[in-house]
């Protein structure tokens, strides 16, 4: 089967059983069909499915230090706010609150203009407010974040899953008021 527009896509997707991961994976090869990727790129789409399937947490310290290595590797400016989400994450996972914040936020701003990937800032921000959850002085930017999600984010990639916990985060930070 050889899917050769974004629209056959969306309706293969609409029409066949095929779950999140499979759409995504389906619009990025056929991405690749006009230019292969590189060997560091497959690797970091590797990284972002494990990131959507919110396994990082599950990671241990020295399984993910050679993550952030292999953002390291992206030369590509066109994946960076992919890449800085993932180096965000996997650094709130570390502990290292600072550096996830400053990735998190670049990942927003780099994806600012783009016309693919609308999953990126939906992440990064709510990434964002669960740093932000962890601080009663930034409780309401977390708070704000989740919000901008629900009322500003649609029809973008892994949105049921981001969506629940969205609605999570914010019926915790109401029990907590």
């Amino acid at each position: 089967m050889s899917l050769q527009t974004p629209s056959e896509i969306s309706q293969f997707i609409q029409t066949g059983p095929v779950t999140p991961s499979v759409g995504l994976v389906l619009i990025k090869t056929e991405k690749m069909k006009k230019k292969p990727p590189t060997q560091e790129y497959c690797r970091l789409l590797t990284l972002e499915l494990i990131f959507l399937w919110h396994a990082f947490p599950t990671c241990t310290l020295e399984e993910l230090r050679p993550y952030l290595d292999v953002c390291d590797m992206q030369t590509d400016p066109k994946v960076f706010h992919l890449k800085c989400l993932l180096e965000g994450s996997i650094f709130k996972e570390l502990g290292e609150t600072q550096m996830a914040i400053q990735c998190l936020d670049e990942s927003i701003a780099r994806h600012h203009g783009l016309k693919e990937d609308y999953h990126v800032p939906a992440f990064a921000q709510f990434e964002l407010a669960s740093v932000y959850m962890r601080d009663p002085q930034t409780v309401p930017k977390a708070r704000s974040l989740l919000q901008k999600i629900k009322d500003h984010y649609k029809d973008y990639d892994f949105e049921n899953r981001l969506t629940v916990r969205v609605n999570n985060a914010l019926k915790m930070l109401k029990s907590k008021a």
